[in-house]
């Protein structure tokens, strides 16, 4: 295969970043690994959804959806009938929320302020990621299986497009005028979309991360943060794909997020580590001591409002040697919520 100019400048470019980067390691972050929130059920989980305003935790949970007040740190609800669910996406100007179905390929919709189920609205295969786009009111669900995004417009829950991606999607995020990206695992990059067109404008590589999971951004800025499973987490400016930095992080990330009013950058691992990283300047960077948390809290979600940070996760045993399952089993009532404070 022989290399774009463009692609190879920006391989370079990476490179040359990764070499010169020495981290000022520092303690200052103040966060700590606060209290556990044990809750009932025995299988897998995967993201969790903040709502700041309404203070709800949506914690996603095999075939149920936990949601609990992020103030008292109780349970005050379940959202039952799904099967397999991987994320939740809010659109609360329209009092909806939306939870992908992996197991049989559907998205459930559901009131938030009842948690009562609306509908389920077909979607492509395995949807895994889900966000929801403001500008245009609409949802778009990340199809891991078939390397797509299902397009739904929520005002009336109709599918209104399903868009080719090129790749197998991990998580995405919208920037609030108009574009969402979504990671492409398979393939080390990222994808600009127009939400209006519903097209792909814009491909970019995120080298020298490999295997792309974790997004987040920061707005203001125009700065996207790209958690690899190689232990890297890219920074590419969102408006043309420059790579702007690249710093170590824990291993298996699965989950990032920036809190603008702290100008942080949260990654979570699977190692049982929470990284965390303060922006400086939109140039500048610096690697603070990472949290100890636990093994395979790997997903999490950012409470904006408090700055708490909150992780899901189990104790395991072994992997189970049978050629259809990878996973290790999960040891029954040790499912937990970690929350993680200033």
């Amino acid at each position: 295969m022989t290399l774009t100019t463009t692609k190879l400048r920006t391989i370079l470019a990476m490179a040359l970043l990764l070499i010169s980067f020495s981290p000022a390691f520092s303690s200052e972050s103040g966060y700590r690994l606060e209290k556990t929130i044990p809750l009932s059920g025995n299988g897998y989980f995967d993201y969790l959804t903040a709502d700041e305003i309404a203070r709800r935790l949506y914690v996603t949970h095999d075939t149920v959806v936990h949601v609990l007040d992020l103030d008292s740190n109780k349970l005050v609800g379940n959202i039952e009938g799904v099967d397999h669910v991987h994320g939740v996406a809010l659109a609360r100007d329209l009092n909806r929320g939306y939870i992908t179905n992996g197991q049989r390929s559907t998205i459930t919709c559901f009131a938030l302020d009842s948690f009562k189920k609306i509908g389920e609205i077909p979607s492509g295969k395995g949807p895994d990621a889900i966000t929801y786009d403001s500008v245009t009111h609409r949802v778009f669900a990340m199809n891991g299986h078939d390397g797509s995004t299902t397009v739904v417009n929520a005002q009336t829950n109709k599918v209104i497009g399903t868009i080719p991606l090129g790749g197998a999607p991990e998580f995405a995020v919208t920037d609030g005028k108009g574009h969402l990206y979504v990671n492409l695992e398979d393939k080390n990059q990222t994808v600009r979309l127009d939400t209006r067109t519903m097209k792909v404008i814009d491909t970019w590589s995120t080298a020298p991360g490999d295997s792309p999971s974790a997004l987040a951004i920061d707005r203001k800025h125009d700065l996207l943060f790209i958690g690899c499973r190689n232990q890297k987490l890219v920074i590419l400016r969102a408006t043309d794909g420059h790579p702007v930095a690249v710093l170590p992080i824990g291993d298996h990330v699965d989950a990032a997020a920036f809190a603008s009013n702290q100008d942080l950058i949260f990654c979570s691992n699977g190692d049982g580590t929470l990284s965390i990283i303060r922006e400086d300047s939109p140039e500048k960077f610096t690697e603070t001591e990472p949290v100890k948390t636990e093994r395979g809290a790997k997903t999490m979600a950012l409470d904006s409002k408090s700055g708490n940070v909150y992780l899901s996760t189990a104790q395991f045993g072994e992997v189970p040697k049978t050629p259809e399952h990878h996973r290790p089993k999960i040891i029954p009532g040790t499912f937990v919520i970690l929350k993680v404070t200033r």
